[in-house]
């Protein structure tokens, strides 16, 4: 899912984060990072990791896909995707 938001090179950490959340999963049964869409799955997983990185920030932007949203910081550290 992150690989597909911001188009960021796949390689091992893909992998690793893939096996990380199909194991959480799995010892539950419910999604780690559930969402109806990949936006509301990217707004859970800053809720619990934080903010993306600068250069994951940078993709998310240049992404046709996302075009008309921005990231926004809210005071409590929770960052709202918002519609243009």
């Amino acid at each position: 899912m992150a690989m597909l938001c911001v188009s960021a090179p796949y390689g091992r950490a893909v992998d690793i984060w893939s096996v990380g959340c199909i194991l959480g999963e799995l010892s539950d049964g419910q999604p780690l990072f559930a969402g109806e869409s990949e936006i509301d799955q990217l707004f859970t997983i800053q809720k619990v990791l934080g903010p993306l990185p600068a250069d994951q920030m940078k993709l998310f932007y240049a992404n046709r896909r996302f075009s008309g949203l921005r990231v926004t910081a809210l005071v409590c550290s929770v960052f709202v995707l918002v519609c243009e």
